[in-house]
């Protein structure tokens, strides 16, 4: 069994959890999770994405609450799962399909409000063009090689596999590009350059520099000034 509690701007990763995770009063929270079942209690602008054997049960007060398909890999993964009992296959897995006992559901039912209404009123799913798997930077197999994509071990939705291919097809064609420019004398330096700062900027821009120093153990947080 595992609770989160009252975590603001925290990014949580559950291997697997043979019982029930429980969250609640979190804001801004990431969490990601395989669980016999999930509960959510009064959270905001938060995004669960899970894979679960019972349908997950929101209750409470909860405001932009989003659920999407689980998408962590590291090399034990599946071990875990396994040991936990729980299955990896889509058939097996409750991530989209929520039970709402929320007070702002009671309150629209009672209005009349339609189904859909009411859904809404209680969660949204990630678009899956912002859909993204998440590497845990440890626990890699010894024979991996440095730059490579494990392989994913809970089966997605096809919307949500369609867009990661389509990514890593477009990520492929962008390293070929570069590859390209780098052969020219003189570009080499310049677009590692480019590439360094731009992604300096998308890491203040997104709140992850942060997080990043605090993985790598560097120092204190870098701020955006």
């Amino acid at each position: 069994m595992l609770e989160v509690v009252g975590c603001t701007n925290c990014t949580v990763m559950a291997g697997a959890v043979a019982r029930v995770v429980t969250v609640q009063h979190c804001h801004r929270l990431t969490l990601f999770a395989t669980a016999a079942a999930v509960h959510a209690h009064n959270m905001s602008e938060t995004v669960l994405h899970l894979c679960c054997s019972t349908r997950p049960l929101l209750w409470g007060e909860n405001h932009r609450l989003v659920l999407a398909p689980f998408g962590v890999v590291y090399g034990s993964l599946a071990k875990h799962m396994k040991a936990a009992r729980i299955s990896p296959k889509l058939c097996c897995n409750c991530w989209d399909q929520p039970i709402c006992c929320a007070a702002s559901h009671s309150t629209m039912s009672s209005l009349g409000g339609t189904a859909t209404d009411q859904m809404e009123a209680c969660y949204s799913f990630l678009p899956p063009c912002a859909y993204l798997l998440f590497h845990v930077p440890f626990d890699v197999p010894a024979d991996a090689k440095p730059g490579s994509i494990m392989e994913q071990v809970v089966e997605l939705p096809p919307p949500y596999a369609e867009s990661l291919a389509q990514r890593s097809k477009q990520l492929s064609d962008f390293s070929a590009q570069l590859d390209e420019l780098q052969c020219s004398h003189g570009v080499k330096e310049e677009v590692s350059t480019a590439l360094q700062i731009r992604f300096r900027e998308w890491l203040i821009r997104t709140g992850n520099m942060r997080q990043l120093i605090d993985l790598v153990g560097v120092g204190p947080s870098v701020s955006a000034s």
